[in-house]
């Protein structure tokens, strides 16, 4: 009874319980930031390393489980091939596994709905993957 307000940032699934347990006891103020997404812009003057390197830094914090995360990079046409070569050869490392084992470097998502959901994002990207990309992102 002695909280008036709740914010958060998050997921609209953990929204709509956060919201319920807020309206029971007194109707607290709740403020929501949900299901934000985090594109990064690439454009050709970038240091591709760089990119390539932070890209792969803010998609795997937390397991990609973060308000930060990357969910969409558009990179310039112009520099397409040589950005998805490198973000390849980068992620290649990914080692998804028990995160107490020394090889695994990206570790667990928080239950079996968030793990399917990335699975259906893997999914997508690779179809996505096999469009034509034109000349420069072959």
């Amino acid at each position: 009874m002695d909280v008036r307000a709740i914010t958060f940032a998050g997921s609209t699934r953990t929204d709509q319980v956060i919201q319920a347990a807020a309206a029971k006891p007194n109707l607290k103020n709740t403020i929501f930031e949900l299901g934000g997404k985090s594109p990064t812009v690439i454009f050709e003057n970038a240091e591709l390393e760089t990119a390539v390197a932070e890209t792969q830094c803010s998609i795997q914090f937390n397991s990609g489980q973060a308000c930060i995360a990357n969910s969409r990079i558009y990179v310039q046409d112009t520099i397409a091939g040589r950005f998805i070569a490198l973000f390849k050869e980068k992620f290649s490392a990914v080692s998804a596994g028990y995160p107490t084992r020394k090889e695994t470097n990206h570790g667990p998502v928080a239950d079996e709905i968030q793990y399917n959901t990335v699975k259906d994002y893997i999914k997508l990207g690779k179809q996505w993957g096999e469009m034509d990309l034109g000349e420069e992102g072959e």
